[in-house]
């Protein structure tokens, strides 16, 4: 009550601190609303990831897609991987200019194959399975597949790409 702090601040703050004190490798923080203003601003990542913007949360966003990308591109920091699932290049060109580094792009997947419980796709030459008939979920999981795969090229973290294809195949 003395700080007037959000019930999402709050959470923040326990997480962090539970975080700590498990000594966890490796802690994933999703950012509430955008990025600018979020509670998680206070986190130096060493992975920035952001997924396609859309139209939302407007009222404290933006009106334009332009708007929206610039308070969602506040979570890049001067240090870490930047990445994202965004393919608009004019998008991608604010994520840039705030990183002010190359940033890494995940193409875009046309080429599914939708079963009757699963979908299949090709991603850096590895074939992924998802249970899950939701197509957004390809986008995500390649997102995911990318950090972690980055995470591993920059030696920031040990994991197979089997283990990547795996995690993903697993997850419901």
């Amino acid at each position: 009550d003395e700080y007037s702090l959000s019930m999402f601040e709050i959470d923040v703050f326990i997480a962090i601190n539970y975080f700590l004190e498990q000594k966890v490798d490796i802690a994933i923080f999703e950012v509430g609303l955008g990025g600018r203003l979020d509670a998680t601003n206070i986190i130096s990542p060493i992975v920035s990831a952001i997924t396609n913007i859309s139209y939302d949360h407007m009222k404290i966003l933006g009106d334009t897609l332009e708007e929206i990308a610039h308070e969602k591109a506040g979570i890049i920091k001067d240090e870490g991987l930047v990445i994202t699932g965004e393919q608009r290049p004019q998008l991608n060109e604010i994520f840039k200019n705030k990183a002010q580094r190359e940033i890494t792009i995940t193409p875009a997947v046309t080429d599914y194959q939708l079963n009757s419980d699963n979908i299949t796709y090709h991603y850096r030459d590895q074939e992924i399975h998802l249970q899950t008939l939701a197509l957004y979920q390809i986008k995500n999981s390649q997102l995911a597949f990318e950090i972690a795969y980055q995470l591993n090229q920059h030696q920031l973290l040990e994991v197979s790409t089997q283990s990547i294809i795996q995690g993903l195949q697993n997850t419901f």
